[in-house]
């Protein structure tokens, strides 16, 4: 027993003599100084609790309520505050502003609606308009290719074109200006309805050997450089409806 109690006093003295060095050691470095000392003494007189309590409200902003063991809580007198009501008379407004968007809404929606069916509507005559004007001038141009392949193929004509051939260029630019007025005489029950005096005159020209027609066309610059230039054209869509008629047998 007295053994331990020498051992004891022993760990005693050295544990003193530890401390007391080191407290030596941070004067004389000047580690520590009263001013530290009191600071870590403050730091030591507090709860950690407390010191925590404290480092919230400071950043909450909250007042602190401090119990009988020093350690402050929330004050349970000053209750976050709530969301007060709205008045009946605020909430029938928002609810009347409510509708008023919403019927907005609808109408701007039933304006849209009836536009883009309009426009259909429109586009869709426009369509039709384009299709019938298309099938209408798809027919005429069945009609005068008819018109060609039958004029070529008739003997009759073949032998009103030996005629021209036969006569001065003169006379057959003179009696060609007579079919183009249309004082010739009717049209063949053979030839397409909507064949013009100007169409037969062009089907007898392209059927002329090119130095006669050239002196006929020549007939007709003298007269009419106008009827003349219209022959031309005539004469130019013509040959690519005939080639469209394909080859014909007299």
């Amino acid at each position: 027993m007295k053994r331990l109690l020498t051992a004891f006093s022993v760990l005693a003295i050295i544990n003193l003599l530890g401390i007391l060095g080191a407290a030596g050691w941070l004067v004389g470095t000047q580690r520590i100084n009263k001013e530290r000392l009191d600071a870590v003494r403050e730091i030591l007189h507090e709860p950690i609790p407390a010191e925590s309590a404290k480092d919230d409200a400071d950043a909450e902003g909250q007042p602190l309520v401090e119990t009988e063991d020093g350690i402050p809580v929330d004050d349970p007198a000053d209750p976050l505050p709530a969301n007060p009501p709205l008045p009946a008379e605020q909430l029938v407004s928002l609810q009347r502003e409510f509708d008023q968007a919403a019927e907005f809404r609808a109408q701007r929606f039933e304006r849209e609606n009836t536009v883009l069916t309009q426009t259909s509507t429109l586009v869709l005559r426009q369509l039709d308009r384009e299709r019938k004007e298309f099938e209408d001038e798809r027919d005429r141009f069945e009609r005068r290719q008819s018109g060609i392949a039958a004029m070529r193929g008739n003997e009759q004509f073949q032998a009103a074109l030996s005629v021209l051939i036969s006569v001065k260029p003169a006379d057959a630019q003179a009696m060609l200006q007579e079919i183009i007025d249309g004082r010739a005489g009717a049209l063949s029950v053979e030839d397409p309805a909507d064949m013009t005096g100007m169409d037969r005159a062009v089907a007898y020209l392209d059927e002329l050997d090119e130095r006669i027609r050239g002196k006929v066309m020549a007939e007709f610059v003298k007269e009419s450089p106008t009827v003349a230039a219209d022959l031309l054209e005539r004469l130019r869509t013509y040959g690519l409806m005939a080639e469209a008629t394909g080859p014909q047998t007299p």
